[in-house]
């Protein structure tokens, strides 16, 4: 999107023309870009050519690797924020991790391989895996693995260990549109967690319990994925009625 946008403004730039309300145009630009990154990814730089682009004028620019990597740093920095999340929500450090594969079309990119391995303290990045087919080899392993295969596969994925988590923090809806998480996101399933609640007023003898995920503070904010009525409370003062909710989690 960085280089399309980049190609746009170069070609209302020289041609004095907007084509952001031309789709064919852009679908043209988009396509160019996608060649210039495969490319820029080998070579220094690369020529983007389109016959007739606007009004039958020909656009041609030269694109570097360098002109990338300026226009594309914040992508690449936000990479790397990811991963630094992902060690946090983990509990790892840097030097825990024993291996550094590379996923992804975009991970050919010299700029992309550079930060991941100095950010890793210069370690040397696993790169014998096809990226474009890693994703693809993960969902085969964890289809054998639900599938319980033949005997000799099995074998094949003896030492293989896949610890399934809960992608969203999950919770119900408390007083004030709070969301009080119950299971924490990225917490290994199977999962039962318990937790007491009451009422919010004097003598309710009924409470709608509603299920979000989602890590913003407000309910209103996360995902509601069902609700139900819980009747049958004995009526007392606020607080005073126990509330158990259970989430148990297995897949």
């Amino acid at each position: 999107a960085k280089l399309t946008k980049y190609l746009m403004e170069e070609v209302k730039r020289r041609h004095k023309v907007d084509v952001s309300g031309r789709p064919k145009v852009v679908a043209k630009l988009r396509v160019q870009a996608e060649k210039a990154k495969k490319a820029l990814s080998h070579a220094t730089e690369f020529t983007v050519e389109c016959d007739g682009l606007v009004d039958g004028e020909d656009f041609e620019a030269t694109i570097t690797r360098a002109r990338l990597e300026e226009l594309c740093a914040p992508i690449f920095k936000q990479c790397l924020d990811i991963v630094a999340k992902a060690l946090k929500d983990c509990k790892m450090a840097k030097g825990d991790i024993h291996d550094v594969v590379l996923v992804g079309g975009s991970s050919r990119i010299p700029k992309v391989r550079r930060s991941v391995s100095d950010f890793f303290n210069g370690k040397e990045l696993n790169c014998t895996m096809n990226p474009d087919e890693a994703i693809a080899v993960g969902a085969a392993i964890q289809a054998a693995i639900l599938s319980r295969g033949e005997a000799q596969q099995a074998e094949r994925l003896r030492d293989v260990v896949l610890m399934d988590v809960v992608p969203l923090s999950l919770g119900v809806d408390v007083d004030n549109g709070r969301f009080d998480a119950l299971v924490p996101r990225n917490h290994t399933i199977p999962h039962k967690a318990t937790k007491e609640f009451s009422t919010f007023e004097d003598y309710q003898s009924e409470v709608t319990v509603c299920v979000y995920e989602g890590e913003r503070p407000l309910v209103k904010h996360n995902r509601l994925l069902g609700e139900f009525d819980l009747e049958g409370i004995t009526r007392a003062k606020k607080g005073i009625p126990s509330i158990v909710v259970t989430f148990d989690v297995d897949a």
